[in-house]
């Protein structure tokens, strides 16, 4: 029986599938942020910015990935 090379999760309320031993990262990366300056929950975990490559995902984990808005006055 051939092994699954996928993990389904769900980002920012998606279902989404990625690769197996894709990282935190590759999620970030697969949204195309506007900024590089993001924040991340990982079931309801916050994750520091420095974990984000080595944090593997697995089936079912919930992750948010948060991006700043820009808004000002004039």
């Amino acid at each position: 029986m051939p092994e699954n090379n996928s993990v389904k999760i769900q980002l920012n309320g998606k279902e989404c599938i990625f690769l197996k031993n894709a990282s935190v990262l590759d999620a970030i990366l697969f949204l195309k942020p506007a900024s590089e300056y993001v924040a991340a929950e990982l079931n309801e975990k916050i994750l520091e910015k420095s974990s984000f490559e080595s944090i593997k995902l697995k089936n079912g984990d919930i992750l948010e990935i948060i991006q700043p808005l820009g808004s000002g006055c004039r």
